[in-house]
């Protein structure tokens, strides 16, 4: 199978071969909460978004026992996540944000607390976010906000986008747009590249981006490299087009290679990619994805990806 032909640069070759040797390569893969892969390299950001839906069963009976403190009933510690979100939900707002605030300061509660807020943001999204500035003490009003910010990007991210764009600047806002792109990621990408974009300038802006690219591009890779192609910050483009030609490798890795060699600029982000595309069309054409790594004319870089192919067979 051909591909296209093209220039990779010899810029940290000699570390790029030790770094291909010793991990894997391509952006994170996005998380997902519907039982797809997820990324061994997320960021713990998004552990905390997905924490509430993983809550073990001591602190499910914890959290129980705080349902159900003002009746005589015995906890059941199997209840599930759902029959625990259940119960929550039959519980009044004010309620729930009355026992959260009670556990505020109790660290051995804080997954009772988020499954609470949670709960409270869920039922109005936007009540909630008006009555997060008056939230005390601080550390509840952080943990707040990222719950309602989970809750309306579900739910509705463009207007998610308006309330976050008023929050005053700061670390709280930069967690809250994170943590927004990441829910609205999943079944919006647009609107959550729209929020990650506001994030300040960085590499936590550029990891969020990245990750919302990828999931784009597991459903409309084309779509994805569209929008990608308008980015100006050429290095950030450069890894957006990674995360598009990782992705892409997954479903059909000539067409992923084609995309490295013709659409990226020579560069260590199309070196990387390159090993990345090699590797995920190793997984179905280890044959194919080795004649086009003998390809590469550095041969360092092609010495280092054909290990990388190789560790995959062991």
């Amino acid at each position: 199978m051909r591909t296209g032909a093209f220039k990779y640069s010899s810029l940290g070759l000699a570390l790029l071969a030790f770094v291909f040797l010793t991990i894997q390569f391509g952006v994170h893969k996005a998380p997902a909460t519907d039982g797809s892969s997820a990324s061994q390299n997320e960021p713990n950001t998004r552990n905390s978004v997905t924490s509430r839906r993983t809550v073990n069963a001591s602190a499910t009976e914890n959290a129980t026992l705080a349902v159900s403190n003002d009746t005589d009933e015995t906890p059941d510690s199997d209840q599930s996540d759902e029959d625990m979100e259940n119960a929550l939900g039959k519980i009044d707002p004010n309620e729930l944000l009355r026992r959260a605030t009670e556990l505020a300061n109790d660290d051995k509660a804080s997954e009772q607390r988020q499954l609470m807020l949670a709960q409270w943001a869920a039922r109005d999204p936007a009540d909630a976010a008006r009555r997060t500035a008056q939230i005390e003490p601080e550390r509840l009003r952080e943990e707040a906000m990222q719950q309602v910010a989970i809750a309306w990007a579900n739910r509705d991210p463009r207007q998610a986008m308006e309330w976050l764009d008023q929050l005053p600047a700061g670390e709280t806002r930069e967690t809250a747009l994170r943590t927004a792109a990441y829910e609205a990621a999943r079944n919006e990408p647009l609107p959550a590249l729209g929020i990650a974009a506001t994030m300040e300038p960085g590499s936590e802006r550029s990891e969020v981006l990245a990750h919302v690219v990828e999931q784009w591009a597991g459903v409309d890779a084309q779509a994805a490299a569209a929008w990608v192609m308008q980015v100006t910050e050429e290095p950030l483009r450069e890894q957006l087009l990674r995360a598009v030609a990782t992705t892409s490798a997954e479903g059909n890795g000539a067409s992923a290679a084609n995309f490295v060699a013709e659409t990226m600029k020579p560069g260590p982000e199309q070196d990387l990619a390159a090993v990345a595309v090699a590797q995920r069309w190793a997984e179905h054409s280890v044959e194919d994805a080795r004649a086009w790594v003998r390809q590469f004319p550095s041969a360092t870089l092609r010495e280092a990806a054909e290990e990388s192919l190789r560790s995959l067979s062991n």
